[in-house]
């Protein structure tokens, strides 16, 4: 297939969406298909994907209502045989390319429920103004669709996206594993003679349902025989809670190979949600690392549970619960050595695996129209 890839983001950041369409079309590609990217951007700040590149208004209006042209006729010109649709804002760019290509939309998440999140936080003109467009327009943009990708069962299930009618296939984020040796942290900097254990988290600002203020309440209750290292958010460092900010991949794998335990999103629960596939889980593994999991993970509903996988209750109060504490300290005792190998992690989140039924969907929907 000659797929277009079709994205709205900044891909100049190293943040859990680029990875994620990085792997995809690395897989893509290496499956034998034919893969370009065109995405609007925010600035031409160096990607870190390649990728064809617009820059969006910085106008919310002009940026839904206006039609990108050069946009356009860059995908017109590539002529692709579908087009997959990372699922951003509606607009009237993608509705002109949705009613001349096959195409489907991966859904990310409830945009409903996201941006009546974003209201009762901010309670400002624009979440308020974003929420109203959503629903006036996501209508067509699923309408337009001739299928849809959904990380997570949960999303699939939903009425605001079954009511359209349009085949659903539930496949989760995947990463490209290459061998132990490449991937898996060397960890010969994580020995202390205090025995004190390190818990790491990455994630990006902005979002209050990375529950960075849990961990550091997790940090608090824990003690300082536990040090808790974020990376990718700014924050106040307190006595075991140092906070980063935006590193490279190369950087954070230095801080990574003095860590134990890896820390998935924690606080899925602000917007609603209580599955979820993230990028972040599919990297902790891709790097040999076992995972505390605050949420259903997709990919651990599909397979069994392994021993290197902790999932506690997504919710508010979780912290309270003395038993989950107690479970979170038995668990770090028990896999602070541990290292997870491909051969156990594969069957989790493998791009070989993942992909090839991603590809098989859209080849499907390619087929029905011959």
């Amino acid at each position: 297939m000659k797929i277009a890839y079709i994205i709205t983001s900044d891909i100049s950041r190293f943040r859990g969406s680029t990875l994620k369409v990085k792997n995809q079309v690395d897989s893509w590609r290496n499956n034998g298909h034919q893969v370009e990217v065109f995405a609007r951007v925010p600035d031409f700040d160096k990607p870190l994907i390649d990728a064809n590149r617009f820059i969006k208004p910085t106008s919310f209006f002009k940026s839904i209502l206006g039609k990108d042209v050069k946009f356009i006729r860059a995908v017109v010109n590539y002529n692709p045989d579908i087009l997959y649709i990372r699922q951003s804002f509606p607009n009237r760019t993608y509705f002109f390319l949705q009613k001349i290509y096959l195409n489907v939309i991966e859904i990310v998440n409830d945009d409903i429920d996201e941006y009546i999140y974003f209201y009762k936080l901010h309670k400002n003109i624009s979440s308020i103004i974003k929420l109203i467009a959503t629903l006036l327009l996501r209508g067509r943009f699923f309408n337009l669709a001739a299928g849809l990708v959904a990380g997570t069962r949960e999303l699939s299930q939903k009425k605001r996206f079954t009511r359209y009618g349009k085949q659903i296939s539930i496949i989760p984020n995947s990463v490209l594993l290459k061998s132990d040796s490449e991937d898996i942290i060397k960890r010969t900097k994580r020995s202390d003679p205090k025995n004190i254990e390190q818990l790491f988290f990455i994630g990006s600002p902005g979002f209050t349902w990375h529950g960075i203020d849990k961990i550091e309440k997790l940090a608090e209750i824990l003690g300082p025989d536990y040090i808790f290292h974020i990376v990718g958010l700014e924050g106040i460092d307190k006595e075991n809670v140092r906070f980063y900010g935006y590193m490279k991949e190369s950087e954070y794998n230095e801080i990574l190979s003095r860590c134990h335990i890896c820390i998935s999103t924690f606080a899925l629960h602000r917007k609603n949600q209580h599955e979820c596939t993230t990028i972040k889980f599919g990297e902790y593994l891709k790097k040999g690392f076992p995972v505390i999991v605050p949420y259903k993970e997709t990919a651990l509903t599909i397979n069994d549970m392994p021993d290197w996988i902790l999932e506690i209750p997504n919710k508010e109060d979780v912290l309270e619960d003395s038993e989950t504490v107690i479970a979170i300290k038995e668990f770090v005792q028990t896999n602070k050595d541990k290292i997870v190998n491909h051969s156990e992690s594969a069957i989790y989140v493998s791009s070989e695996k993942v992909e090839s039924r991603r590809l098989n969907f859209m080849q499907a929907i390619c087929n029905d129209i011959e």
